[in-house]
């Protein structure tokens, strides 16, 4: 136990360095626009996940919201794009991008008070997998999104999986199949989105 929490407060003081620095990036202000900088993000400690530091060729430093940007990327490695946080729209946050291509599969990371009255069998990634430090505990949520004319985001729900990810991937006969017969299940989202990616690439 004591092992454990040691562990996990050495996680914490090199993500909270880590994230206290700024690192080499862009901006993108669009779909096919980037400015070069410096970043600096705070994603896993605030709430919000809504604003960044960026630092430019002038030298000065900005600030800006996830509602004033496409995304941003750190080192060439990290990519962040600005996604509504509900399946109703919802206000914009950055969440991490783990599969691009057609259909894009992003995450964050949210911490709660220890007192907060959100439910640990709420659908989402999270499904009950919280972890308690310092008093709060910390979600994870899936989110996917469809490229297109007008694009389609939603959450990636634990039940009601199946239905959920064939309105994403109807349009690919294997990927669908696959799902439909729960060959690949909730577990396997990133896999079912590298593959619908793949046979998309070979069209």
């Amino acid at each position: 136990m004591k092992k454990t929490i040691l562990i996990s407060l050495i996680f914490l003081i090199q993500l909270s360095f880590a994230q206290n620095r700024y690192a080499p990036g862009y901006l993108y202000t669009g779909n096919n626009d980037s400015v070069a900088g410096k970043i600096r993000d705070r994603l896993f400690f605030a709430p919000s996940g809504k604003k960044i530091k960026f630092i430019g060729a002038d030298g000065i430093t900005k600030k800006f919201k996830a509602k004033n940007l496409y995304g941003y990327s750190k080192l060439g490695l990290v990519k962040y794009l600005s996604i509504p946080s509900s399946i109703f729209g919802g206000r914009l946050r950055f969440m991490k991008v783990i599969e691009d291509g057609g259909l894009t599969l992003l995450t964050f990371t949210q911490r709660h008070s220890s007192s907060s009255s959100y439910g640990s069998s709420y659908g989402g990634f999270s499904n009950g997998m919280y972890t308690g430090h310092s008093g709060s505990t910390t979600s994870t949520r899936f989110f996917i999104f469809k490229r297109g004319l007008k694009g389609k985001t939603g959450r990636v729900p634990y039940i009601g999986f199946k239905n959920f990810m064939l309105e994403y991937v109807s349009d690919d006969a294997e990927v669908k199949k696959l799902v439909e017969e729960k060959s690949l299940t909730y577990s396997d989202v990133q896999l079912i989105i590298k593959k619908y990616n793949d046979n998309l690439k070979k069209k």
